[in-house]
């Protein structure tokens, strides 16, 4: 028996809300918590908010620091982009962006699709 990844979910916007339906529809992951700062969007079902066909049980907390502290994650899937990332290029906006389900790399919105010094294909 192979032992399940323990996630949570960071951020449940459109990407975010993408991130768990692809969680939960692979066998190898336990999504143990979701966060997101949306107050219309806290203490709602998280299957609920990902379109999935059933309920989750698991609610959503805007409180990270608790969180993390009560569940026993291994990954934390990161979907959040800054407030007016998606102005021009060279305005200082930055943004975080998820990559291949979990890789995680700090880009300017200018050069989110060109590759990095170091980056893995």
């Amino acid at each position: 028996m192979n032992k399940k990844i323990k996630v949570v979910q960071y951020g449940l916007g459109p990407i975010g809300c993408r991130s768990v339906q692809y969680l939960t529809e692979r066998g190898h992951f336990d999504l143990v918590g979701a966060i997101d700062s949306d107050e219309r969007k806290v203490g709602v079902d998280v299957g609920e908010l990902a379109e999935l066909p059933t309920a989750l049980g698991l609610h959503v907390t805007d409180d990270s620091t608790n969180l993390l502290k009560e569940v026993d994650a291994e990954v934390v899937v990161l979907n959040y982009i800054k407030p007016g990332a998606n102005s021009a290029p060279g305005s200082g906006n930055y943004l975080l962006r998820q990559e291949c389900g979990f890789h995680l790399r700090r880009t300017h919105v200018s050069l989110a699709n060109q590759p990095q010094p170091g980056q893995r294909d």
